[in-house]
């Protein structure tokens, strides 16, 4: 059952997958599995890093467009899945948003791994 929740998101994209076996981007997987859900007030994916293009890189907050309905998307890496949890709501700017959860994810990083920080402060 676990493993139906993994695959479901790229259902919409198998065609893709078999014809010339290009992955998909993982915009077009976002909005294949808001469509396939029906266009939900929530829902929530994660997809392995592997199996898609990732187009979205670098975005963590944002604003999604599934014909004309907007959803706020918070995107997340946990490697190997990029987890997407997806709300209905009407179209707001979320650059300061956005801004703030990739300092968040940079501060992070540094308390995990001090070394890293000392490396990227020398340069």
């Amino acid at each position: 059952m676990v493993m139906a929740v993994y695959r479901k998101p790229m259902e919409c994209c198998r065609n893709l997958l078999k014809r010339g076996k290009i992955k998909p981007q993982a915009s077009e997987v976002l909005t294949c599995h808001l469509r396939q859900r029906g266009n939900p007030h929530w829902t929530s994916y994660f997809v392995k890093y592997r199996s898609v293009v990732d187009d979205q890189r670098g975005m963590s907050h944002f604003n999604w467009n599934v014909d004309g309905v907007n959803y706020h998307v918070l995107r997340t890496g946990c490697y190997p899945y990029i987890k997407y949890h997806c709300t209905r709501r009407p179209y707001e700017d979320l650059t300061v948003d956005d801004t703030f959860f990739r300092l968040e994810f940079r501060v992070s990083l540094t308390a995990w791994f001090p070394s890293l920080s000392s490396h990227v402060t020398k340069k």
